[in-house]
């Protein structure tokens, strides 16, 4: 099973993703946003991040960016609901780094099934 980080500045997006893995044998940690998120990892080991990208402060693509200097084989999963027009940040978060996107609303198989295929 993984150590999993949970970035979101929904709770409500974080009590649940923390549910459906804490179900499947999995660690979660949770974090309200990019910054909470970096002092997590300077204290703990994690396997996974899923993040959200838009955020106060330290947005999600640049906390991909942080993840991918410093902890280059941590999996990444972004997930958002957002993006301006023409621009999809979940591509955006795909060429710098994120190794999986889901698009919310989050369905529960393909947070599960996108956290099981970075551990293998």
């Amino acid at each position: 099973m993984a150590n999993v980080l949970v970035v979101d500045d929904d709770q409500a997006n974080l009590d649940i993703v923390e549910l459906w893995l804490r179900s499947e044998g999995h660690t979660v940690s949770q974090a309200l946003d990019g910054d909470v998120a970096l002092n997590s990892l300077d204290e703990e080991d994690f396997d996974v991040m899923i993040t959200d990208l838009i955020m106060p402060r330290t947005e999600g693509i640049q906390l991909i960016l942080e993840i991918r200097r410093t902890h280059k084989d941590m999996g990444i999963v972004a997930i958002s609901a957002g993006g301006k027009k023409g621009v999809s940040y979940l591509d955006a978060a795909k060429k710098l780094g994120a190794d999986t996107i889901i698009s919310k609303p989050l369905d529960q198989d393909k947070v599960i099934g996108a956290v099981e295929a970075l551990l293998h």
